[in-house]
């Protein structure tokens, strides 16, 4: 139990998210990886979705997704080389995001279905974190 104010008292479930850390750690990695520091900052948003179980959501992903497309485009274009650790980190953390994003919207309010997206497959994390995936195995096999 965390004791507050005036003798309030709450409880703090183990299984419940907790994003504060995960939440800094993520705004930290996106300003390195704005200031040009892209590696460093890459690894500090991998380090925001540990464990996953418990730090992957929505909105985490949205953000820690912006940063791995930088990545990606920075390594496409040739303007940037990332050490084999780094490609391992990041293909590690897709495979979690892929296992436990399962069940996740990948998008915080879809648009309205129409017609046309009923043969679409749902748009999930699990999802997303295969395309990053295949992209990051492409420019693997690239460099």
């Amino acid at each position: 139990m965390i004791s507050g104010g005036a003798g309030a008292t709450r409880r703090v479930l183990p299984s419940a998210p907790s994003f504060h850390l995960c939440i800094i750690n993520l705004v930290v990695g996106t300003l390195y990886c704005s200031k040009g520091n892209t590696e460093f900052g890459v690894s500090r948003v991998l380090r925001a979705l540990e464990p996953p179980a418990r730090k992957l959501g929505t909105d985490t992903w949205y953000y820690a997704k912006r940063v791995l497309l930088h990545l990606g485009m920075q390594l496409s274009k040739g303007l940037l080389v990332v050490t084999d650790a780094t490609f391992s980190d990041v293909l590690q953390t897709l495979d979690a995001a892929e296992v436990h994003g399962s069940k996740l919207p990948a998008v915080v309010a879809p648009p309205a279905a129409g017609a046309d997206d009923a043969d679409a497959p749902p748009c999930t994390i699990a999802a997303e974190a295969r395309a990053l995936k295949s992209l990051f195995l492409r420019l693997r096999e690239r460099c």
